[in-house]
């Protein structure tokens, strides 16, 4: 898809953020636990933030602003479990694995 216009990747941006947050709601609609629906839930918030943001950038109501900082660690293998190696692992269980490895070396 070729975007003319600063507008029109605004308004594909926002079109696909609008997508995310009936994603998300549908997601709470299917999961079985009230920690998935409150996981989902707040996805969904997050997405709609992004599109009051760009309907905001697009009126010139609001600035656009990337963050300069980067986290150095975003501990995201805190949310990963990994179990004793197999040989039927498969790709994601290997690179859980190795994370988990890695961390505990640090």
């Amino acid at each position: 898809m070729a975007l003319a216009t600063f507008s029109e990747a605004l308004d594909f941006a926002i079109s696909r953020e609008k997508e995310a947050v009936a994603f998300y709601r549908d997601l709470q609609r299917i999961a079985k636990f009230a920690s998935q629906k409150e996981l989902m839930g707040e996805f969904e918030d997050m997405e709609r933030g992004h599109v009051t943001l760009l309907v905001g950038v697009k009126s010139n109501q609001e600035p656009a602003r990337l963050s300069k900082s980067i986290p150095s660690d975003l501990h995201l293998d805190d949310f990963l479990v990994s179990s004793p190696p197999t040989e039927d692992m498969t790709y994601q269980d290997i690179l859980i694995t190795a994370i988990k490895r890695e961390r505990k070396s640090a």
